[in-house]
């Protein structure tokens, strides 16, 4: 064999190596791209999935809203009621102060006319009236 021949056997056998390397390397490649590929469809049906089931939550949702607006609004309007009922008692409350103090005023101006026994019964009436039971003397 000469040296050319040599030389061409090594390169053949170089060339051969190439082509070996770059078929293992386009064999990887396709089982990534594949990989990929089915990565991809993977995600793209979770997507399709996420978003149907989005779709529900949110139509759930929004019935939530509207029933928590309905309930806002009747404790809105229970609070108004409330408010006025509390309202009333405060003016009740000041009214039983009004009529108390007016009767204690009244029994002053009745003792100081010197006319003790009518202050006397004035003040035994109004305790019956605020303590809701009759008392025996003073």
């Amino acid at each position: 064999m000469s040296g050319s021949e040599i030389a061409l056997i090594i390169i053949a056998v170089a060339f051969a190596l190439i082509a070996l390397f770059v078929v293992l390397f386009l064999i990887k490649l396709s089982k990534a791209v594949s990989k990929g590929s089915e990565t991809i469809e993977q995600v793209e049906n979770t997507i399709k999935i996420a978003t149907s089931e989005l779709q529900v939550v949110s139509k759930e949702l929004e019935d939530i809203l509207a029933k928590t607006n309905t309930l806002v609004g009747d404790v809105n309007l229970k609070m108004d009621e409330v408010n006025d009922a509390f309202i009333a008692v405060g003016d009740l409350g000041k009214s039983a102060s009004e009529l108390n103090s007016a009767t204690k005023n009244f029994v002053k101006k009745t003792n100081k006319k010197g006319k003790g026994s009518s202050g006397m019964k004035a003040l035994r009436f109004a305790r019956t009236l605020f303590s809701g039971r009759s008392k025996k003397g003073v």
